[in-house]
């Protein structure tokens, strides 16, 4: 992987939640600790791995509520160039069937 990238999609998981703070108040401290312990594409990797009875965070719940899943960091991934950063399968572009 391209290390320039990565570096840039870290500074764009980190814009991610600066717009939530910013735009809904909201305060997203597990979001950034994981940004900051892992790396953004690290971080992003993990919540957008498939678990069974997996629920949706609260932080995403909140932008759902407030129809803003265009800041989202899983709207960040499937954007280019970041999205070059993921599988097909993370991306959600595989058939399971």
């Amino acid at each position: 992987m391209n290390p320039e990238l990565i570096r840039l999609f870290d500074d764009q998981a980190m814009a991610v939640y600066e717009n939530g703070k910013r735009v809904l108040g909201y305060n997203a401290t597990r979001f950034l600790q994981k940004i900051r312990a892992a790396g953004g594409v690290s971080a992003a990797k993990s919540w957008l791995k498939e678990k069974p009875n997996d629920k949706p965070t609260t932080g995403f719940l909140k932008l759902v509520d407030h129809g803003k899943l265009d800041i989202s960091l899983e709207a960040l991934v499937l954007r280019n160039p970041w999205n070059t950063l993921f599988t097909e399968s993370e991306l959600g572009l595989h058939d399971d069937d």
